[in-house]
């Protein structure tokens, strides 16, 4: 019981950096402290925290400490669509150049339930970033054609 509090305690910590934008203590807790970066998605994810907050570098270092098999499909799609409701572009860039999120099927959820307006396109239109919708589309245009392609040799 007790170490499950303390894994609780240093989740916590990291959601807390993960949220002021410190890098500094982010690598600590992951590479010296030895914190595992919750893989289901959820609000007190510290890697959708990063998202919502547009720390892009925090972003990097969160998702390149989960080992690519657990890298959810879900996690990464709820991150999408928090950094898109929120503007953050470079953040949106970077989880669909590499991490492979999906732009086009992807949405965003409650605790409760799936969230319609967590779509990628409609959120950015919605934070009024009219540019973004359309470039967003052409990143998910662009991956989906290299996709095929690679699926015809």
């Amino acid at each position: 019981m007790q170490r499950r509090d303390a894994t609780h305690q240093c989740v916590r910590l990291l959601y807390m950096a993960s949220q002021h934008g410190d890098l500094q203590s982010v690598t600590y807790l992951l590479k010296e402290a030895h914190v595992a970066v919750p893989h289901e998605p959820s609000n007190g994810n510290p890697a959708i925290v990063a998202a919502y907050y547009g720390h892009t570098s925090l972003v990097k270092e969160l998702l390149d400490s989960i080992p690519g098999p657990c890298l959810s499909r879900d996690l990464l799609n709820w991150m999408l669509a928090t950094s898109c409701q929120q503007g953050h572009m470079d953040v949106v860039r970077l989880l669909v150049h590499n991490y492979d999120a999906d732009a086009k099927d992807c949405g965003s959820h409650s605790e409760e339930f799936a969230v319609i307006t967590g779509l990628p396109l409609y959120a950015a239109a919605q934070a009024g970033e009219n540019g973004n919708n359309a470039r967003l589309h052409d990143w998910s245009s662009h991956k989906h054609i290299i996709n095929n392609q690679s699926n015809l040799t």
